[in-house]
């Protein structure tokens, strides 16, 4: 039953692509949501990496004929559960008319002043010793805001564009934020989300309202160049041993321009074997081992304890799993399990159930703040600094990347919070109610 994920793979991404496009071009949907991103990474970690199992000769454990047919189940029921909530369900948006209507000042001066905080979140992290906990949740911070300050600079810089000093800050935070992404050869999902940060922006600012094969045209030619970015940074990421995370970085980004135009191929971005990993963890979680129920739930709850004070504290399945199978035999390695992966991992079809409602509900009450507030410099900073999270959310570890996309979403909150608290509360949307009745009284 091998074959079978030939023919998925490609139906996948066709029916993926085209429920992003068809939509946007019968102008119908907007093209950068957090959806749509979603989507397009999953043609990649399942469509196309469905198409590299399907031909490969060399699999990670001995697999079931059954295995094959439970991925597609599995993939088949998250993605149809998740359509369907995102599409019809209409409470997300009903909250989203309700909820995060109050937003500080949107003007260029208190946009510039939080830049900052932003910058002095990265500089503590910097400076801060190594604090069992504390460490990680400032590093967390650390990244998410620097991506955001570039999302700030650049709506500054694009209300007053012959600013000459909102332009010089625009290029310093871009040069920050770079340094951030690449800190110490972290994955690659900080550095797509800061490559993605301006096409966000510009598009919720002003390509929304024009051309949209255009626009198609534009954002297919800036993937390329970002798939060209990520491909020759991936080349270099793990070759400097012996250095501190600053040197590495700073190692990195003198290089990081002849490795981009030097890149040989990009296979190592595509498919990722994310499904390869996804079958294994099938195979063992229905033949072999017991599954978890909710692990992915209580590996969130339980993650602010420190190591040092639980040492039997829960692993991420991605990295318990290609250890319990022998694969650090050659050194570490840390599988994407995938959405599929991790369903079956924890229970099933019905656990797929269970995310494809809660990540539908989640995509979906988010994008309606989007569409809402398309010019909310706050709400841009924070798709901005989960925008790579979410395009990679669909390969996993996603118990990790649930904390990262978290993260981002606290941490831009936090931005307005501190600003509402110095500038007031500047901007109140309307909600659904205010709408009805402002038509109502129009009508009169």
């Amino acid at each position: 039953m091998q074959w079978i994920l030939i023919p998925f793979g490609w139906a996948f991404i066709a029916v993926s692509l085209g429920v992003i496009l068809i939509p946007y071009l019968r102008q119908r949907s907007d093209l950068l949501t957090s959806w749509n991103l979603f989507l397009f990474g999953s043609a990649n970690f399942v469509g196309f990496s469905a198409i590299q199992s399907g031909y490969n000769t060399e699999p990670y454990v001995d697999y079931e004929q059954w295995d094959y047919v439970r991925f597609v189940a599995g993939a088949v029921t998250f993605y149809g559960v998740c359509a369907c909530t995102y599409f019809f369900l209409k409470t997300p948006r009903r909250q989203a008319g309700k909820r995060f209507r109050k937003w500080p000042s949107q003007t260029v001066g208190v946009l510039f002043l939080l830049l900052p905080a932003c910058v002095g979140a990265g500089l503590l992290h910097l400076a801060l010793p190594v604090i069992p906990g504390i460490s990680q949740v400032v590093a967390f911070v650390a990244k998410s805001a620097a991506l955001i300050a570039v999302a700030y600079a650049f709506v500054s810089w694009y209300r007053q564009p012959t600013n000459p000093l909102l332009l010089w800050c625009l290029v310093g935070i871009v040069a920050y934020s770079l340094f951030f992404a690449l800190l110490g050869g972290s994955g690659r999902r900080d550095l797509l989300s800061l490559a993605m940060t301006i096409p966000i922006c510009l598009y919720w600012l002003r390509l929304r309202y024009t051309s949209r094969g255009l626009n198609v045209t534009v954002l297919l030619v800036a993937a390329f160049l970002i798939l060209m970015l990520l491909a020759g940074y991936s080349t270099i990421r793990h070759q400097r041993y012996g250095l501190t995370p600053v040197e590495r970085t700073v190692d990195m980004l003198r290089q990081l321009p002849s490795a981009i135009v030097n890149v040989g191929d990009t296979k190592g971005l595509l498919g990722s074997n994310a499904v390869e990993a996804s079958l294994a963890t099938i195979h063992l979680y229905t033949t072999e081992w017991d599954p978890q129920p909710f692990f992915n739930v209580w590996f969130i709850l339980v993650n602010p304890v420190p190591r040092s004070v639980w040492p039997s504290k829960p692993e991420s399945l991605g990295q318990t799993l290609p250890r319990d199978l022998g694969w650090w035999r050659y050194g570490y390695v840390n599988w994407g399990p995938g959405i599929v992966g991790h369903g079956y991992h924890e229970g099933g079809l019905h656990m797929l159930v269970f995310y494809g409602v809660f990540l539908g509900m989640a995509f979906r009450f988010f994008d309606e703040l989007l569409m809402r507030q398309s010019g909310n410099p706050f709400l841009l900073g924070i798709m901005s600094a989960i925008a790579g999270q979410i395009i990679a959310y669909s390969r996993g570890d996603i118990g990790v990347f649930s904390m990262q996309i978290a993260s981002g979403v606290i941490t831009g909150l936090m931005l307005s919070y501190v600003a509402r608290v110095f500038f007031g509360t500047g901007m109140v949307y309307p909600s659904d109610e205010d709408r009805i009745s402002q038509m109502a009284n129009f009508d009169k």
